[in-house]
């Protein structure tokens, strides 16, 4: 089982998703796969095009988590005012 990635490490699993996509279809174009039928070798693409997909989406969400993190808590005003 993996390990769900810490919100730490959530910037980076867009770039790990893109990297095993691109792994996948450097292994598919150079032959490793060859032993499949063609049914099996187009899911595989499929699949490696499914990551690719998802790392883009990844990658939006990792900035909108990014801008929410660095805007200001909108607490903060009535924090203020109950501390005075």
């Amino acid at each position: 089982m993996t390990a769900v990635p810490r919100l730490a490490d959530a910037d980076m699993l867009s770039r790990e998703i893109a990297d095993a996509a691109a792994e996948l279809a450097a292994r598919i174009d150079l032959g490793e796969f060859d032993d499949l039928d063609e049914g099996q070798l187009l899911d595989l693409r499929a699949l490696s095009d499914t990551m690719a997909h998802w790392a883009i989406l990844a990658q939006a969400l990792e900035g909108r988590i990014g801008a929410v993190r660095q805007a200001p808590s909108p607490m903060e005003p009535v924090q203020r005012a109950l501390a005075h």
